[in-house]
């Protein structure tokens, strides 16, 4: 995958949240949620591993899509350096009130126009023998659906190949990670009493107030005249020099309520 300078790939951010990358202690944790047996019982029939791993791994891919629902700026770049700024609103298209997302392909999160055509093909191609072959209303609806797609599609011709990126300022820091997908803070699986706060506070759950005057003074004494021109990494960074440890979703949760406020 090719790198760009003050850019992250939606891919190797991906890569963070996917289950099968974490560590296995972190597996484990999100696991134990689903299951219901008592200590010293047998599991229960949908307890086993692999149903475990299957329903944790939908577990990640829920808190990486909430992750990029947050966003709002994305670029497209190809592999010439090629930057275009674009808005989530590229990645669907409005079919009868509904969205259909166009196809990303997984491996490098890159714009792969020429595979959903194929699939348009087949969907337009089923339809025409749809004398021949049962379809039901549903079946029929949907392939109509993913037909009608082909002139949105051949508008987007020109991505083709281009790899989805964010400002590399967006891009989560592990503690995010973490907090989105509801870790623990700390190796020995127990977390203090402020990462606890912390991890409240970044899922919009509450918090104490006085962490978020904690953040505030701590950066009002750093930058009194705001941060202009540093990123948030180098403002959390700041921030846990000053003994605030804390993520960046955090600290812009803390400043939006104080703006909010005033």
């Amino acid at each position: 995958m090719f790198q760009v300078d003050g850019y992250v790939s939606l891919y190797e951010v991906k890569r963070k949240y996917r289950f099968s990358n974490l560590r296995f202690t972190d597996q484990r944790h999100i696991m134990s949620r689903y299951e219901s047996h008592e200590p010293g019982e047998d599991r229960l029939p949908w307890e086993h591993d692999e149903f475990l791993e299957s329903r944790a791994s939908r577990y990640c891919e829920g808190a990486f899509s909430s992750f990029v629902q947050s966003l709002n700026s994305f670029f497209l770049i190809d592999p010439s350096g090629d930057v275009k700024p674009v808005t989530k609103a590229i990645f669907s298209v409005p079919i009868e009130g509904q969205k259909n997302y166009l196809y990303l392909s997984d491996r490098f999160m890159c714009i792969d126009i020429l595979s959903e055509l194929e699939v348009v093909r087949a969907a337009r191609l089923i339809l025409n023998n749809s004398g021949r072959i049962y379809l039901n209303k549903s079946t029929h609806t949907f392939l109509s659906r993913l037909s009608d797609l082909e002139p949105a599609l051949r508008s987007m011709l020109d991505f083709q190949g281009y790899s989805v990126f964010i400002r590399s300022d967006d891009a989560p820091d592990e503690l995010t990670i973490r907090m989105m997908l509801e870790l623990p803070m700390q190796d020995d699986d127990s977390s203090s009493g402020e990462d606890n706060d912390d991890f409240q506070e970044a899922m919009g759950r509450g918090g104490r107030p006085s962490k978020r005057l904690e953040i505030l003074k701590s950066y009002s004494g750093i930058f009194p005249d705001g941060h202009e021109g540093r990123t948030w990494k180098e403002v959390a960074s700041a921030l846990r020099a000053d003994g605030v440890n804390v993520s960046e979703v955090t600290i812009k949760r803390a400043l939006k309520s104080a703006d909010d406020i005033a």
